[in-house]
């Protein structure tokens, strides 16, 4: 069978796009290629980085591997896909996970202990405001002291305590409710404070007036029986 002219023509056309394509991807690997030349020193400047104790990325090289067939793109290009690592000089993978796990809980720690601060700091403004009453005795501030060292010893939680004692008596240590027997810094009614003292191994005549011990008393009220005895004012401490 004769081929005609527009054959010849349709043949010759399709030749000419397929050389096109050939020379269009032959340029783009050459052009990835250089671009690559241009990297070749990352494993040198990560050898470097690593010496220092740095982590070890290289982004922009991510843009490049791009325009690579996958089976060509050098390996160690490849793996600056992988998540950021902390590598550290003649560190074990296992070494490297424990560390990691140490700064872990340590940044935990750090957090937990700001925070405490940061409550036991807002409690005790609190206090200050509460004791802007009449107060007499010890100062504030050494009531609070004795505070934080009766809630260690008896395991209760401090900035609970100390509001409850700043709403019951706004850390004065006469305080006297003067519908009630309630007195002292805890506001022990007077069959309660002499219940408290025989459970404490202290004499039952022991005045409610008597700061320390009454800062004692009523940590150990909190610690055996919570905050069920000053419910009367939970609107107040329950914050």
């Amino acid at each position: 069978m004769k081929r005609t002219i527009n054959d010849y023509f349709i043949s010759f056309k399709r030749g000419k796009n397929q050389q096109t394509r050939k020379v269009k991807i032959f340029l783009e690997k050459v052009l990835a290629w250089s671009l690559v030349g241009q990297m070749l020193m990352a494993p040198a400047v990560s050898e470097m980085a690593l010496a220092a104790n740095k982590s070890v990325t290289n982004p922009e090289v991510t843009a490049v591997i791009a325009l690579l067939p996958i089976d060509e793109a050098p390996i160690h290009l490849l793996e600056v896909n992988k998540p950021r690592i902390d590598v550290r000089v003649g560190e074990s993978n296992t070494e490297r996970e424990v560390r990691e796990q140490k700064e872990k809980e340590e940044r935990a720690r750090r957090e937990a202990e700001e925070k405490a601060q940061a409550t036991k700091a807002e409690a005790e403004r609190f206090v200050l405001a509460r004791s802007g009453r009449s107060n007499t005795g010890m100062s504030v501030n050494e009531a609070l002291g004795l505070t934080a060292k009766y809630a260690e010893q008896y395991g209760v939680d401090y900035n609970l305590m100390s509001t409850i004692i700043a709403c019951e008596s706004g850390y004065n240590q006469y305080a006297k409710n003067k519908y009630s027997t309630a007195s002292g810094y805890g506001q022990f009614i007077a069959s309660t404070w002499r219940s408290t003292m025989r459970s404490m191994g202290r004499d039952v005549n022991t005045s409610p007036f008597e700061g320390e011990i009454n800062i004692e008393a009523t940590a150990y009220v909190l610690s055996v029986q919570g905050t069920r005895p000053w419910n009367a004012s939970k609107g107040c401490w329950a914050r």
